[in-house]
């Protein structure tokens, strides 16, 4: 491809050559040092090439002058941010239970069933980018922003588990695919265990990490901050209420880890507030009802600082998924699958190797 402009105002500025590519989502950070970017991991400086209106792409080699033509370096070591709008990126989208879902697929034509990758609440699919890297080159892999995230549809209503479990019931179908690994994290793994339940000859296995359900019994404290971000939300508007939901104790262990923390907040950057915001929140069944329906082989994930309550649902759901395995991860708490992304991917890659 070639460059359409200069640093200077270009729209869209892509290159013949493969330099390592940095994604970064503040519209302040224009320019960074050599040295700084070298300290940024990829799959982290990639993780926002499908959000926001618009994306800054940090094009990094020893010798970028050299290698992309316009690009140039500034004596002091600083290599220029090029602004590239959403639209010069192709998004593969599907209407489904009428609701326009994003997603990407590698499309990948393998012997074993597909991987789909179900995010949380407040991200989107670019959490499962580094999983996504390592895993594409043997797998079909398939991600998506639920409803309500990233680059999908935002209703004003309609949130519900069941709802959602139809959405990827309809997703599935649109992308051919008949059966897959579920691999879901807090909602995206009580959305994965509620399709295997539904559908279970269609789940050929359920990874969950750090599933919740029942909040009132198992984790009133939460039960309250989640009602008190909507208060929040009303009260003082949409910035408030992420400030509230991110300094939460949940999210203490990724407030320690820096990587993670930068990813969570721009992820969280990119949420509307959708579900907040809706009149009519969801009251879905309990998962601890509907476990006994899941037949497919079942790996609870929990982090070691996750929340007591979560540790109690992985226990429960354990006792009554058939076969079903828990594993904690040592280190790391709710959003283990950025907090530690290389031990959640060998777990990952570990447990469908035996399916």
């Amino acid at each position: 491809m070639k460059s359409n402009g200069s640093h200077s105002g270009a729209k869209g500025f892509l290159f013949e050559a493969n330099p390592e590519i940095f994604i970064l989502g503040d519209d302040e950070a224009f320019s960074d040092t050599q040295e700084d970017m070298r300290r940024r991991t990829p799959g982290t400086a990639r993780r926002f090439a499908n959000q926001g209106e618009s994306l800054y792409t940090h094009f990094f080699q020893p010798k970028p002058a050299a290698s992309a033509g316009r690009l140039e370096e500034e004596p002091g070591g600083r290599v220029w941010m090029i602004n590239i709008p959403l639209e010069a990126f192709p998004v593969a989208q599907a209407v489904c239970n009428g609701v326009q879902i994003s997603y990407d697929d590698n499309g990948m034509n393998t012997p074993t069933p597909p991987i789909v990758f179900l995010h949380g609440h407040g991200l989107n699919r670019s959490m499962w980018e580094r999983q996504k890297l390592a895993l594409r080159g043997t797998h079909r892999v398939l991600t998506y922003d639920l409803r309500g995230h990233g680059r999908s549809e935002k209703p004003p209503t309609g949130y519900s588990r069941d709802v959602e479990v139809a959405d990827l019931a309809d997703l599935l179908e649109h992308t051919r695919i008949s059966k897959a690994h579920l691999v879901g994290l807090s909602r995206g793994a009580g959305i994965a265990l509620g399709f295997a339940a539904a559908h279970p000859e269609k789940a050929a296995s359920v990874i969950a990490m750090g599933a919740g359900y029942d909040f009132p019994r198992l984790m009133p404290d939460f039960a309250d901050q989640r009602l008190q971000t909507m208060a929040t939300l009303r009260a003082e508007g949409l910035r408030a209420a992420k400030d509230y939901w991110a300094d939460l104790p949940i999210f203490a262990s990724v407030r320690d880890n820096e990587d993670a923390a930068d990813w969570a907040e721009d992820m969280l950057l990119t949420y509307t507030g959708a579900h907040w915001l809706d009149q009519n929140p969801p009251q879905d069944a309990s998962l601890a009802n509907i476990a006994g329906k899941i037949t497919a082989p079942t790996l609870l994930l929990v982090g070691e600082k996750d929340l007591s309550g979560y540790h109690a649902c992985a226990d429960e759901l354990a006792a009554k998924i058939e076969g079903a395995e828990k594993m904690v991860i040592p280190g790391v708490g709710h959003l283990m699958a950025i907090e530690d992304t290389e031990a959640v991917t060998e777990h990952i890659s570990a447990f469908l190797v035996k399916q």
